[in-house]
């Protein structure tokens, strides 16, 4: 967790907010889907729970002004890095 908010505070999660921002800055709702996705595989290379450490920063930073749509999606981040964990080699 420490190595996570380390990374973060260095701009490490830079590249994927900014893309995930241009992506889903007119359609809100393709948000959850690529996070997800970013979960799934994610959690196939890196263990679970840092895997949904990351997404759900990456969430704060996406959209840090709608929480309970966050929760929502933050909720769907965990069952994904699960589902990835499981599907990892």
């Amino acid at each position: 967790m420490a190595l996570v908010e380390s990374v973060d505070h260095l701009g490490g999660f830079s590249g994927i907010t900014s893309y995930l921002v241009k992506r889903t800055k007119d359609h809100p709702g393709r948000l959850m889907p690529l996070i997800c996705f970013l979960a799934f595989f994610l959690s196939s290379l890196i263990d679970n729970l840092t895997a949904t450490i990351v997404c759900v920063k990456i969430l704060q930073r996406v959209v840090p002004h709608r929480r309970q749509w966050r929760h929502a999606c933050g909720g769907l981040v965990v069952v994904a890095a699960n589902a990835g964990g499981a599907w990892s080699p």
